[in-house]
């Protein structure tokens, strides 16, 4: 009869792992600075009633949605939201 030893490897110290989760929270304290500085920007909305669109209209409507991909607009963000109702209304 014979029995196996349990080896257990320790991937990291202990001190690493201190380490570890302390770099973790500076950078996510860095992170949280950074978010707090953003201002939001000008919030501009765009409505259109989709039943009643049509690709001439849609052509309008989309010259005026910034893209990010305009000269102009080059060192712009863009965030879009979206949202969708149901008019019961014929």
């Amino acid at each position: 009869m014979f029995s196996l030893a349990r080896m257990e490897v320790s991937l990291f110290t202990e001190r690493q792992f201190a380490t570890a989760i302390d770099s973790a929270a500076a950078q996510l304290e860095g992170a949280q600075r950074a978010l707090r500085t953003i201002i939001c920007p000008s919030i501009s909305a765009l409505t259109a009633n989709l039943q009643a669109l049509n690709a001439p209209q849609i052509e309008r409507l989309l010259t005026d949605v910034p893209t990010g991909y305009r000269k102009s607009e080059k060192n712009d963000d863009h965030v879009y939201i979206i949202e969708s109702t149901r008019s019961w209304h014929n």
